[in-house]
């Protein structure tokens, strides 16, 4: 009789677990959604290239890059993942216009990509 109990509180503080973890995630996404778009001047500091390997006993191993990209915006770092092409196109101490919302990047516009 005892074991069933504690399996049925263990049951609950899993499943009340769970239900915060759900919420919380919605919360990120609500208050993501909400944010305005930002447009500020920037410079680029840092670009860093990810490989990740994922590892399964089911299948091959799944091999994905990851590229991010670090500006320089009033006086704060803010880092975003970027796509290869956003990438490969930012350089180290270059200058542009950086725009995003929340904590998604959407674009950065450099003098240079305005006038192609």
């Amino acid at each position: 009789m005892m074991g069933n109990a504690i399996g049925f509180i263990i049951n609950i503080v899993f499943w009340l677990l769970g239900l915060a973890i759900v919420t919380l995630i919605l919360l990120r996404f609500i208050c993501q959604q909400s944010r305005k778009t930002v447009t500020n001047k920037a410079t680029v500091v840092d670009k860093q290239k990810y490989v990740k390997e994922t590892l399964s006993k089911s299948q091959a191993p799944k091999t994905e890059t990851l590229y991010t990209v670090t500006f320089l915006c009033n006086g704060k770092e803010l880092t975003f993942y970027t796509g290869a092409e956003t990438y490969e196109a930012c350089h180290i101490k270059q200058k542009g216009l950086l725009t995003y919302k929340g904590l998604q990047f959407v674009d950065f516009t450099t003098k240079q990509k305005e006038q192609a």
